[in-house]
């Protein structure tokens, strides 16, 4: 199955370089709590806005598996250019448990039908866990669900990093062992931020651009 990807893709995907010297984990706040709480995730907590800038490969499934990339070698199968910018907020709850709203501008190429390209509107919601470490970075897992027609949702299994500075996050997908590029599952059926009964029906393998602003917790400019 050939899905074609409308409305496509949610928050936190990819693979990004990013340099610079970062402050000591203890050196800043972050929402109302001291980043040396002895439970770290406590650390990171509130509603934050984000940007981001994703461009992926996609491809079909092999064996109704997702293979793992082969170092020095182009991924196979991929028969789809996705580009996306969107916008929109992380929400964390001090616990461990985040969840994304975004929406944005999705490109994708080739397009369906005759249409070499396709250009339409974007929205993922996401839900998951996080694990803050004593080092500066956040490990994510979570689920971003992408709305279709008929209640369905098309659904990717995120594995993500954070690396925290004094006023951002910045999120991407790691690589995979051996300085391969990571997989991305993605997965097409009823059950929002889930892949229970779902079946899988493309491989990703994404670079993202995602910048998350600590500098104004929305949940605080609500009260």
């Amino acid at each position: 199955m050939k899905l074609r990807f409308a409305k496509i893709v949610g928050s936190s995907l990819g693979l990004c370089a990013c340099a610079g010297a970062f402050l000591p984990f203890t050196d800043f706040v972050v929402g109302s709590a001291r980043a040396d709480n002895p439970n770290l995730n406590a650390s990171v907590k509130g509603t934050y806005p984000f940007n981001e800038t994703i461009i992926a490969g996609v491809a079909t499934p092999v064996a109704g598996v997702c293979p793992a990339a082969t170092p020095g070698q182009p991924y196979p199968n991929v028969y789809q250019q996705l580009s996306l910018t969107n916008q929109g907020t992380w929400s964390f709850d001090g616990k461990g448990n985040v969840k994304m709203d975004d929406t944005g501008v999705e490109v994708l190429v080739p397009g369906a039908g005759t249409h070499p390209v396709d250009v339409m509107y974007s929205e993922a919601h996401c839900k998951g866990t996080y694990q803050v470490n004593a080092n500066s970075t956040i490990d994510f897992h979570y689920y971003c669900s992408v709305p279709q027609p008929g209640n369905f949702w098309v659904t990717f299994d995120v594995t993500a990093k954070g690396i925290i500075t004094p006023h951002t996050i910045l999120v991407a997908v790691p690589p995979a062992p051996n300085a391969t590029a990571r997989v991305t599952p993605v997965y097409f059926g009823s059950n929002e931020y889930s892949i229970n009964g779902a079946s899988l029906v493309g491989c990703s393998v994404v670079g993202e651009n995602t910048t998350i602003s600590l500098t104004s917790d929305q949940n605080e400019q609500d009260r």
